[in-house]
């Protein structure tokens, strides 16, 4: 049996802007990612999760290499370069770089309890909300397990 990977859960939240840059002409590799990206954020579901994140695509005609840059909340700007790293690397570091700045401001705090509550709403067992809190946890993001009693 092979072991399955899991799909990294594509989120906008942290992120202010994603600035995609790339030539249709150019010879070299990295132009399928980020058209391949591009159509991945601007997903009706992805948009969802942060609707002020700005999505800007410049298509050049001068073989320059492409480009993904994403500009965070915090105003911290990451670069990064399909020519010398695949799709799935870069996603990851993005998706790694979003957990990490989410919990170190605090600001899922407030939305983990308006999720709970509609995971409430919807009738899930509070053994499901408790997973989730553990999930939570694990990504470091501080967790009051006292929410749970209240389900």
């Amino acid at each position: 049996m092979g072991s399955r990977r899991q799909a990294l859960k594509i989120t906008l939240q942290g992120i202010q802007q994603i600035n995609l840059r790339f030539c249709p002409f150019d010879r070299y590799a990295g132009t399928w990612e980020v058209r391949e990206y591009y159509n991945k954020v601007t997903s009706e579901t992805v948009k969802k999760s942060n609707p002020a994140c700005k999505v800007n695509m410049d298509v050049l005609h001068d073989e320059s290499e492409p480009v993904i840059s994403i500009l965070y909340s915090d105003s911290e700007e990451k670069t990064y370069h399909p020519r010398t790293m695949s799709l799935s690397n870069i996603m990851r570091d993005i998706h790694k770089t979003t957990r990490h700045k989410l919990a170190e401001t605090g600001i899922p705090g407030s939305q983990i309890l308006r999720t709970l509550h509609k995971l409430a709403e919807t009738g899930i067992p509070g053994s499901q909300i408790l997973r989730t809190l553990h999930k939570l946890a694990e990504m470091g993001i501080p967790v009051d397990y006292g929410v749970v009693h209240r389900y």
